[in-house]
């Protein structure tokens, strides 16, 4: 899974997404699950970055309850899942991170890590949105959600998930709503040619990330600084 996250609209900028508009600014090094966070996505005019709530609030929900677990959706059943099978045929977006934390275990505690690029260039995570309107007030809220997969072997000595990191050649058939194929195995992203209009998706190559343990500190949304993303003098792990 995908609990928490690093993102800054300034990095974010760094990789060109002819945005029809320059983003709101924006910078958290600890975003956690109902926060409203930067996704860029097709308007009617071309792409844009909104700000979207984390966690899927599909358009016939009762009410927003349902969007405190719907946060992250598993690449192999959201074409299906009713939560989310209308946002993956219809409204896909992409979550622009600087990297993601997830949890090692290490003994009886776990140790919080850091996943980012190796390159050191901003991740481009797969994710759907909806909008969804509150019958009693009338107040819209758009939401969304992070698409997961299994692990690659590099992440699988950190967590059986991860997100579906979407490389530069597969933004654009994402975005444009390409069909999916589901790839079985992890590796470079995408199996042989499945297609030229089908765009095939899975873990991304493990040489394409690196880690280190952070803090403790990240384990509370409430602390939220450039220090969550400092490495740890020696990895608990290790030693």
């Amino acid at each position: 899974m995908c609990g928490r996250f690093v993102s800054r609209t300034e990095a974010a900028m760094e990789r060109s997404w002819d945005l029809i508009r320059p983003p709101v600014p924006f910078e958290s090094y600890n975003v956690a699950p109902t926060r409203s966070v930067p996704v860029i996505r097709v308007g009617e005019n071309g792409r844009e970055c909104v700000l979207a709530r984390w966690g899927l609030i599909p358009t016939w929900a009762k009410d927003r309850a349902i969007g405190y677990k719907t946060f992250n959706a598993r690449l192999e059943t959201a074409a299906s899942k009713p939560v989310f099978r209308a946002a993956f045929k219809r409204r896909r977006c992409v979550f622009p991170v600087v990297g993601f934390y997830e949890w090692r275990r290490a003994g009886k505690s776990k140790q919080p890590m850091f996943i980012h690029a190796a390159s050191g260039a901003q991740l481009a995570l797969a994710g759907l949105w909806d909008r969804w309107v509150d019958a009693s007030s009338g107040e819209v809220v758009e939401s969304a959600a992070i698409l997961t997969t299994a692990a690659n072997a590099f992440m699988r000595a950190i967590h059986d998930r991860m997100p579906v990191i979407l490389s530069d050649a597969q933004i654009a058939p994402w975005l444009a709503r390409a069909e999916v194929q589901v790839g079985d195995t992890a590796g470079d992203g995408h199996d042989e040619e499945p297609g030229a209009d089908v765009l095939c998706l899975g873990p991304c190559a493990e040489e394409m990330l690196a880690a280190y343990p952070v803090s403790a500190r990240v384990n509370n949304a409430r602390n939220d600084d450039p220090s969550n993303i400092e490495p740890l003098l020696a990895d608990p792990a290790s030693v």
